[in-house]
């Protein structure tokens, strides 16, 4: 009788780990294609604009700073300390403002450089092309001043990463996808100042080698502060 309950008790164990297990993938496949459909809305809002819509276009650049979000950190009993990573962005962008209501869509494809560093283990660096896809709010006096907010999806697409001393490998999702939001100034309307957060939805594995011999592997999603700068050309 303790058996069958012991047995019992393992089945519906597992059953929930399971379920549990199935329902968070669901979800989170769910998540990016609401986030992959909002992305494609705004680019279909975007081809509806007024012809009247001021349309312009610059180029952005900044420093990106990492903030990941690492999920099993010292799961395994190694103590790792997180450091931060500095990387650059570089790219076009396309601004279109409605007149007079403040509203409008931001557009910009980027050459960007995200990571993770880890203290006296080394640091991995993946090169992406972030489009990400932004509404974009103004308030202020145009051509002298004014603060403008941004909020809206990424998609981007990672190529094979770089890693230093004791980071053996890092295992990447190629697409990843996520969410952004941004404030700044605008001055002289040409210049845009700027802090931009972007987190993403989708898992990178860094496999860390200690001592020639044992293993760990460190589960994190993007997560990335970004100081920017962008001018444009009328």
């Amino acid at each position: 009788m303790l058996m069958s309950f012991e047995i019992f008790f393992y089945i519906c164990t597992k059953y929930f780990h399971n379920q549990i297990a199935f329902d968070y993938q669901f979800k989170k496949r769910i998540l990016m294609k609401k986030l992959i459909n909002l992305f494609i809305c705004l680019m279909l809002l975007s081809m509806t604009m007024p012809s009247q819509a001021q349309i312009r276009l610059g180029v952005k650049t900044g420093l990106n700073l990492a903030s990941n979000a690492v999920s099993n950190l010292n799961a395994d009993g190694t103590i790792l300390q997180k450091e931060s990573y500095n990387g650059f962005m570089i790219g076009p962008t396309l601004e279109a403002m409605i007149p007079v209501s403040g509203l409008g869509l931001d557009l910009s494809i980027l050459y960007s450089q995200k990571g993770v560093a880890f203290k006296d283990f080394g640091k991995a660096t993946i090169s992406y092309i972030d489009v990400p896809l932004n509404l974009k709010y103004k308030y202020g006096i145009p051509k002298l001043a004014c603060l403008y907010a941004t909020a809206g999806p990424y998609v981007s697409y990672g190529f094979p990463g770089k890693v230093t001393d004791q980071i053996k490998s890092i295992d990447i999702n190629k697409l990843d996808a996520g969410g952004n939001v941004g404030f700044g100034v605008e001055i002289l309307g040409k210049l845009q100042v700027g802090a931009n957060y972007g987190f993403g939805f989708t898992k990178n594995v860094v496999t860390i080698q200690q001592d020639g011999l044992n293993l760990s592997e460190i589960n994190y999603k993007n997560g990335l502060w970004s100081l920017t700068a962008t001018y444009f050309f009328k």
